[in-house]
C-alpha cells in the first residue's frame, strides 16, 4: 500500500540537462528510491558543499546540478535514471541540516 511519501524528495530530469530539483509535493502514486549510505569522512566543509541547508534551500528548489555531489550520490541518481524513475531520495539532500535545520 502506498501511504508515505517523504516531505521533499529529488526530482531526476530526464532530459539533456539532467537538472536535479528539490520539491515539496507529494505525489503518492509515483514510486521512489532511497539511497542508504555511511556519511564516511566528510568533513563539514564537505558535507557544506552536498547538503540541503537554510541557506541553500531555495536555490534546490529552482533546481541544481549533480556535479558537485558526492560519487555515491551521482551513481544512485544514474541508478534511477536506468531504471526509469524520476524520483529519489537522500538524507543529505532530502532533509535540511544544520542550525534550524529539520532537526
Amino acid at each position: 500500500e502506498r501511504n508515505f511519501w517523504p516531505k521533499r524528495i529529488i526530482f531526476i530530469d530526464n532530459s539533456i540537462s539532467g537538472k536535479l530539483t528539490l520539491v515539496e509535493k507529494q505525489f503518492p502514486d509515483e514510486d521512489y528510491l532511497v539511497l542508504s549510505h555511511c556519511w564516511g569522512n566528510s568533513t563539514s566543509d564537505d558535507k557544506s558543499k552536498f547538503c540541503t541547508t537554510l541557506e541553500n534551500h531555495d536555490h534546490r528548489l529552482g533546481g541544481f546540478s549533480s556535479d558537485a555531489l558526492p560519487n555515491t550520490f551521482q551513481n544512485a541518481i544514474e541508478v534511477t535514471r536506468a531504471l526509469g524513475k524520476q524520483y529519489l531520495w537522500i538524507d543529505a539532500l532530502c532533509i535540511i541540516q544544520g542550525d534550524g535545520g529539520d532537526w
